[in-house]
């Protein structure tokens, strides 16, 4: 053997000298804990395989609770009764504007179109119905 082979051997065996120093240390504490090191792995394991699954597929992947369902459909039905509302008010402003329009022709003597009437009647049915939605968005929340 050469004095290069030889230093090697040499090299090799402190390494697995120190492998097996580090490796006592490392079943020691295995032994002495079991619990706290399967439940370190399960938690690693899991932990991987969400961050590679949001990683690979691109998505925010995490379980959600009961209560945040219940949270976010709350505002959900709070954005819907907001639009609602403002439709409403939308519609309550036509329906004035077209009311207003009808009194003009009536204090002028001149006979309201048929057009006028049925608008009016459109919009006051639409506010109640909008009025109805509400009301059951509202009965939904409670």
């Amino acid at each position: 053997m050469t004095n290069e082979t030889e230093k090697e051997i040499d090299e090799l065996e402190e390494k697995i000298e120190e492998i097996e120093e580090n490796q006592g240390t490392l079943v020691k504490f295995k032994k002495k804990y079991p619990g706290i090191i399967m439940l370190i792995a399960t938690i690693s394991v899991f932990g991987t395989l969400f961050t590679s699954a949001n990683l690979f597929f691109g998505v925010q992947f995490r379980p959600a609770w009961h209560w945040e369902h219940v949270e976010v459909r709350q505002e959900i039905v709070a954005l819907e009764i907001a639009q609602l509302d403002l439709r409403r008010v939308l519609f309550s402003r036509d329906l004035s504007r077209f009311v207003s329009l009808r009194e003009g022709y009536i204090i002028r003597g001149e006979s309201v179109p048929d057009w006028l009437d049925e608008e009016i009647a459109t919009i006051e049915a639409s506010i109640v119905r909008i009025g109805e939605e509400i009301h059951t968005h509202k009965e939904e929340v409670d």
